[in-house]
């Protein structure tokens, strides 16, 4: 006689296939539900009347602009400063050629002047 085929596990395949649907409807709830909470949150904002600053947030404000004007020559002072170092670099480099070729001169005028002195 013939064996029984084996039954099929369906309680197993049932189980992920479930699981992967309950996974997928809360991936779709959660997503929702951001919308929703960032359209509130931004019309929370919107709805926000305009209200007057305090004195200490003038003055807080005066003091970042004060700052921030002080950076700006500051960063143009750096820039200058940069400016110059290159200005001397450049003419450093300059100095150097010239010396340089002064020193061939001389290097050439002393052995001119031996092979004259020789004869």
């Amino acid at each position: 006689m013939g064996r029984k085929p084996p039954l099929a596990d369906s309680t197993e395949s049932f189980g992920s296939d479930s699981f992967l649907d309950i996974v997928s409807n809360m991936v779709g709830i959660i997503v929702i539900l951001l919308m929703v909470v960032g359209l509130r949150a931004k019309n929370a904002v919107d709805d926000l009347p305009p209200s007057e600053p305090t004195a200490a947030e003038t003055a807080a404000l005066q003091n970042v602009v004060a700052r921030k004007i002080e950076a700006g020559q500051l960063e143009q002072d750096v820039k200058a400063v940069f400016a110059k170092a290159e200005e001397l670099t450049h003419l450093a480099a300059q100095k150097l050629d010239e010396r340089t070729m002064l020193a061939e001169i001389v290097a050439a005028k002393r052995l001119e002047f031996e092979a004259k002195k020789s004869k």
